[in-house]
């Protein structure tokens, strides 16, 4: 198998798994684990690597680059970098869906219906009052199943909880209402892998010819 054809399937797999992490972390599900779309991130990654690699043939002995094999490695460098800012320009947008969640959502105490865990987190059911009318919401808390049982043990039926709602949709519930690691911590992990692919990127656009 060539080089060229190992790049371009390489890309190939780079792409697929791009695609399918940003399916599972804009449309999560109970029934998965929580490291599934970080799984596919981090195989885009490295199949994006191996593709560079397979690219540069590091075996061939060393040479001066041919102008097309410029072209070649530049419009991979450009690629890197397209998929690294869409990354980039997706967590800073969920990064301020989450700032807005936290700031301007309206908070309310709330009655707990119902909590059903699985092995992909939470789904939660509470009752509250929203400008004198009695709303039913739905709320997920999204993890391992070990670490979300921990985190809701105190949510049994019954219990009164401070969560808050969506002005525009108030059946939507958000149950984390401060700034903490797990807040955070997609976004941050989508911004360091975005500001990585970015970087490697750049690289291979200026890296010298030979």
């Amino acid at each position: 198998m060539t080089p060229r054809i190992k790049t371009l399937l390489w890309s190939a797999v780079g792409c697929y798994a791009v695609v399918r992490g940003y399916q599972h972390f804009r449309n999560p599900s109970p029934d998965e684990l929580w490291l599934t779309p970080y799984v596919f991130v981090m195989t885009a990654g490295l199949a994006f690597y191996a593709a560079v690699e397979s690219y540069r043939n590091k075996s061939a002995p060393v040479k001066r680059l041919s102008p097309s094999d410029i072209v070649g490695r530049k419009t991979i460098g450009v690629f890197q970098i397209s998929i690294g800012l869409a990354f980039l320009v997706l967590a800073c947008w969920v990064t301020r869906d989450q700032w807005i969640r936290l700031t301007r959502w309206p908070h309310v105490n709330a009655v707990l219906i119902s909590k059903d865990i699985s092995r992909g987190g939470a789904r939660m059911i509470f009752r509250y009052e929203v400008r004198g009318y009695q709303v039913t919401g739905l709320g997920f808390r999204w993890g391992d199943e070990k670490t979300v049982r921990a985190a809701l043990e105190s949510y049994e039926p019954g219990t009164v909880h401070r969560i808050s709602y969506d002005p525009e949709d108030p059946r939507r519930v958000e149950t984390v209402i401060s700034y903490s690691w797990e807040s955070v911590k997609s976004e941050v992990f989508g911004i360091a892998l975005g500001a990585l692919i970015i970087a490697g990127g750049v690289y291979n656009y200026w890296r010298p010819s030979g």
